[in-house]
């Protein structure tokens, strides 16, 4: 739990700020072609903070019960995973942008599309931290199941743990976004992220220690 809120924290956590910062930068009116660079400098910064980060935090929880595993393999792993699941969240979220335009281009007189009710929005996180955990579990399992049998159960574990953690993720910057970027805000925005991380930790690493009392007694060093 510790290991996977620090790496959150750090990770998600910097490369969040990251965002905000680059986004304050070019100003509230993005072309469409500003919007793609958004992205992409986004899933980079995903895969790096993200992916690398919490990557290392994890591997140095599993050096001790599983001393063959290579730090590369995992925080690869982990990276390629990352970046996979910021790159699908940041290109439905681009076309959205794209498709909608911004709010000045609307026609005149048009009504303005409602917005979802917050129970709507923070359940839709919750779904898609069930298709995103996967995603980011699938390439940390193509190295788990060398050296842990029933390494599959690795998948929904991490399903369910960002079903329950995702919310935070959005919740933290919503509310940095009403107070301004000021200290209290990056500071509820970096406890929300933690808080995640910590969550995420409690459900997949109570699935990691039942898999640790079958490990694979001839897997090759990583």
């Amino acid at each position: 739990m510790l290991a996977n809120a620090t790496g959150e924290g750090i990770g998600l956590g910097g490369s969040l700020l990251v965002g905000v910062g680059i986004v304050s930068l070019l100003g509230a009116q993005l072309d469409p072609w500003v919007d793609i660079g958004v992205a992409l400098v986004a899933v980079a910064l995903g895969t790096f903070f993200e992916g690398v980060v919490v990557g290392y935090a994890q591997w140095r929880v599993l050096r001790d019960p599983l001393p063959a595993m290579s730090w590369g393999s995992w925080v690869w792993a982990t990276a390629i995973g990352a970046g996979i699941a910021w790159l699908l969240g940041m290109l439905a979220s681009t076309v959205i942008s794209l498709v909608t335009g911004p709010a000045d281009t609307a026609e005149a007189g048009a009504a303005a599309p409602a917005e979802p009710a917050p129970v709507v929005f923070y359940l839709a996180a919750a779904a898609l931290g069930l298709v995103l955990g996967p995603i980011l579990a699938s390439a940390q399992v193509v190295v788990l199941r060398r050296y842990v049998a029933h390494s599959w159960w690795w998948i929904p574990a991490n399903a369910v743990a960002w079903a329950l953690a995702l919310p935070l993720t959005y919740l933290g910057p919503s509310i940095m976004a009403d107070l301004g970027v000021s200290v209290l805000g990056v500071g509820i925005l970096l406890a929300s992220v933690v808080a995640a991380g910590a969550i995420v930790g409690a459900v997949h690493g109570s699935v990691l220690i039942r898999l640790l009392r079958e490990p694979i007694a001839t897997a090759g060093h990583g």
